[in-house]
Formats: C-alpha cells, sequence, structure tokens
C-alpha cells in the first residue's frame, strides 16, 4: 500500500502522519511547493490523506480523477460536508478526525471515524482501520458529518470562544472597578488551583493551534457560534439574582449525575496536578 500526504509540511502531517504511515510502507509527501512530477505520484497512491485546511480542500483537488478502488482520507477538524467534493473524483472517502491532535501517544489517542459503513467493502480504508488499531488508537463512530461537526462545536469551537469571552470580562470588569487589567503574569500570581486550571485552557487554547485554524474553529463553527453566542451574552446581561441563583442550583444538580467515585478521582488529579507541574511552572521557586 502507497500512501501519500497532501500538505506534508504540516504539523499534523510531520509529527503524526509521516511517522505512522511510514510503517505501513512507502509514503509520497506533497505540498504547495512541489513539482508537478511528485503531485502526479500522489493521485496515482493508493491512499490519499489530505491534511490541509477545510477550505483549500476544494482547490487541491479540483480537477481530479481517481479510480473507484483509491481511497482518499480527509482528517479535517470541521468537515462541513466535505465528503461532496471529495466525490466529485471517484474515490471512496473516509472521513477521520484525530481528537487529541500530533503530539499524544497513539496508545492513548481517540479518532472521530464518520460513516464508516461508506467505506465497509473498501479494502484500503480496511486496512488503514485496522492498522490504527494495532497502534493502539481507539474510535468513536460517527454517523454524518453535520453530528461531528456539533460536537466539535462543543469541544473545540466553545472553548476558542470563552478564550474571548475571558477577555473581554477581565478587561471590562477591571474597568468598571477603577483599575488596569492585570497582565498575564500577574494573574498567574494571584492563581487558585480552579483558576489555573481556567487560565491553562486559555492559555493552551491560544498556542495549542495554528492561527489559521483557531480562526477556522471559531467563525466556521457549525451552527453559528459566533452568533450564539452574541444571543447568549445579551440573555446573561439579562439574569436576575433569582435566575443566577437557580442556575447555579441547576448545575450543581448536573454534577450529581457524575458518581462519587469518579468525581473523587478527578478532584484528585486536579489536586496532584496543581500541586506539581502546574505551580511549578507558574510559581517557580524564589
Amino acid at each position: 500500500m502507497i500512501n501519500a500526504i497532501v500538505g506534508a509540511k504540516g504539523d499534523m502531517a510531520k509529527n503524526l502522519l509521516v511517522r505512522l504511515l511510514s510503517q505501513l510502507g512507502e509514503v509520497v509527501l506533497a505540498d504547495r511547493d512541489s513539482s508537478i512530477e511528485e503531485r502526479k505520484k500522489v493521485w496515482e497512491s493508493d491512499v490519499i490523506w489530505l491534511s490541509i485546511p477545510r477550505d483549500k480542500i476544494k482547490e487541491a483537488i479540483e480537477g481530479v480523477h481517481l479510480r473507484p478502488d483509491q481511497l482518499i482520507i480527509d482528517i479535517c477538524s470541521i468537515k462541513r460536508r466535505v465528503s461532496e467534493q471529495i466525490k466529485a473524483t471517484g474515490a471512496a472517502h473516509l472521513s477521520l478526525h484525530p481528537l487529541h491532535g500530533p503530539n499524544v501517544l497513539w496508545n492513548r489517542q481517540r479518532w472521530v471515524v464518520i460513516n464508516a459503513k461508506a467505506t465497509e467493502c473498501n479494502e484500503n480504508a480496511q486496512k488503514i482501520i485496522q492498522f490504527l488499531r494495532g497502534r493502539g488508537i481507539s474510535f468513536i463512530q460517527c454517523e454524518t458529518e453535520d453530528q461531528h461537526d456539533f460536537m466539535m462545536g462543543i469541544v473545540l469551537s466553545m472553548p476558542e470562544m470563552m478564550t474571548v469571552a475571558m477577555d473581554c470580562l477581565i478587561s471590562l470588569y477591571a474597568e468598571k472597578c477603577g483599575r488596569e487589567k492585570p497582565g498575564i503574569n500577574e494573574m498567574m500570581a494571584w492563581a487558585t488551583p480552579i483558576f489555573d486550571l481556567l487560565f491553562s485552557a486559555y492559555l493552551r487554547g491560544v498556542t495549542s493551534s495554528a492561527p489559521w485554524l483557531r480562526k477556522d474553529l471559531l467563525l466556521g463553527a457549525f451552527g453559528n457560534l459566533v452568533g450564539v453566542s452574541k444571543e447568549t451574552f445579551e440573555k446573561m446581561s439579562k439574569l436576575t439574582v433569582p435566575d443566577l441563583e437557580e442556575l447555579l442550583s441547576r448545575q450543581g444538580n448536573l454534577i450529581k449525575e457524575i458518581s462519587p467515585e469518579t468525581m473523587s478521582n478527578l478532584n484528585k488529579r486536579i489536586n496532584e496536578w496543581y500541586a506539581t507541574s502546574t505551580l511549578d511552572a507558574f510559581h517557580p521557586p524564589t
């Protein structure tokens, strides 16, 4: 089996796909500056991986015609019905999403596989899935691209929106209190365990993805997340004290759905994490 990667210079390709796929055999690499001959070899491969931004896929496969036994795999974080564009190539399509990015050990990774039934009869697709399982990768099954994108709207796009909300909230809070907005180092010095969790999520959100991906996750989110967020903030501006009290009560009841054992283990891990890596990183000994 010959695998090809379009977008070979990106982080996902360099730090994940090349290392994985080299165990299967020859890997053909191509990027924007590849020659015509290199690009031709890509489209002759058994499996073509699209490791490029979602908005670049149409341009990348424009005019490409493949055999039904060939396989295109996209790994987009947000699909936006990319299958409709890939279908025009004539190749089979396997839609995957490595949830944990390129820097997590294979046997701790989970990937989403979308509409797996569509490639049940494709030999290359089944080889790829079995190979990935053999590396210890587990899978979440998703029936449609829209279902996947809704899931990612919650676990990827909303955290990006929360970084924006934190910036706005801290700025306005400081202004209303008649104080300067505190800097990052100052806030880290003040931090409690719960703030470290929140602020670490902020730092991770800002630094873990390329700027184009952060923009795509936020502005290209399923269901107009930006519009929903504005509507949410408008509703928040009208909350009364009784409304807030009721909301806090509902949050408490929601957490009760988690078993006491699971909650105890979670709190233990959070406290241990804070007392070791986070405490050392944010508050180094003097």
